[in-house]
């Protein structure tokens, strides 16, 4: 769905604001995230198209 690795996404989570939540032991650990997290932080992502409303401050960029 975002077109990034499973590895790219344990190692950068933390530091975009995810939290994981750590289920089992050891190197077969699964690390979830809830989805309305990750569905948060992608809008937070979002660049604003110049046809949509955009913040005062983006629109006086040329």
């Amino acid at each position: 769905m975002l077109n990034m690795s499973t590895s790219w996404v344990y190692r950068e989570a933390s530091k975009l604001g995810l939290k994981g939540y750590k289920l089992g032991r050891g190197r077969n650990a699964k690390i979830l995230y809830k989805r309305a997290e990750v569905f948060k932080w992608l809008e937070q992502q979002k660049v604003c198209s110049w046809m949509l409303h955009c913040p005062l401050s983006l629109q006086a960029v040329p």
